[in-house]
């Protein structure tokens, strides 16, 4: 099953993309201040800050973000 990507979010300032719910994970991507990224629902408060699982719309790549640098 496909995972449904249904909340929009902005970046607030460029933020890495990373593999897991976490700010040391491998950067996937960037996101630059602006950018439109989906996020799916699923997040955690499991790292040093929350992260929202999103895909950015501009380069298809999914990953997790901390939820402060986005609106």
């Amino acid at each position: 099953m496909a995972a449904s990507y249904s909340t929009t979010y902005y970046a607030k300032t460029a933020v890495r993309i990373h593999s897991s719910p976490s700010t040391s994970s491998t950067t996937l991507g960037i996101a630059y201040p602006g950018q439109k990224l989906i996020g799916n629902g699923l997040t955690t408060t499991g790292s040093h800050y929350p992260m929202v699982y999103i895909r950015d719309t501009a380069t298809g790549v999914s990953g997790w973000v901390a939820s402060d640098y986005l609106r």
